[in-house]
């Protein structure tokens, strides 16, 4: 959906509150989902919905709560930038539109 789009097509580094599994499928069709930053492998396969919404809070809440947290994550994006810039550019190839329209066009009426 664009709430999983909006991330890679802004430069931003993607957290996903989605659906167990998601940050994998997503890392697992090429995108970088930034694993070395956010600890998302953590919380993506909880099944328990409730207790995965509370692991990405209980994530961004302690990422805020630091004094330099604004800095911080400023900081960090500047750093990832290149990252950023090449998953933008992939989320828009046509490699990256292949592999996701690959289940559709191999189904036959």
């Amino acid at each position: 959906t664009e709430k999983t789009a909006k991330p890679f097509m802004a430069y931003q580094i993607p957290i996903i509150v989605g659906p167990t599994g998601a940050c994998q499928y997503l890392e697992d069709l090429g995108l970088d989902m930034f694993s070395d930053h956010v600890p998302w492998k953590t919380w993506d396969h909880e099944k328990d919905h409730k207790r995965r919404m509370r692991m990405i809070v209980d994530y961004l809440q302690n990422l805020l709560d630091k004094d330099t947290a604004e800095q911080d994550i400023l900081d960090l994006h500047v750093s990832l930038h290149p990252r950023l810039v090449q998953n933008k550019q992939y989320f828009h190839s046509t490699e990256f539109e292949n592999l996701l329209l690959a289940p559709i066009r191999s189904y036959t009426i």
